[in-house]
């Protein structure tokens, strides 16, 4: 009789196990939906950063705007260094 209240037990135990790893399964799945999402918005919003700041960044060139210590924007002058 052992043998079979073992495999009683078993049985008991593996009909909630495969409820937990489905549900396990779906949260996964959301997470992983949540994840891209953030990636995606990450990303366009870099890239609108770069495309409509672009040209102005180009202008006035890279190094100075990366580098530069003062920012004006009324002279012209768009230093970045000092808010990073």
């Amino acid at each position: 009789m052992e043998g079979k209240d073992a495999i009683v037990k078993i049985a008991k135990l593996d009909k909630p196990n495969k409820r937990r790893e489905i549900t396990e399964k779906i949260i996964e799945a959301i997470f992983m939906l949540c994840a891209l999402t953030a990636v995606i918005c990450v990303a366009t919003i870099t890239i609108f950063i770069f495309w409509e700041g672009g040209p102005a960044i180009f202008e006035i060139g890279l190094s100075n705007f990366i580098l530069g210590t003062e920012w004006e924007p009324l002279a012209d002058i768009f230093g970045i260094l000092p808010m990073i």
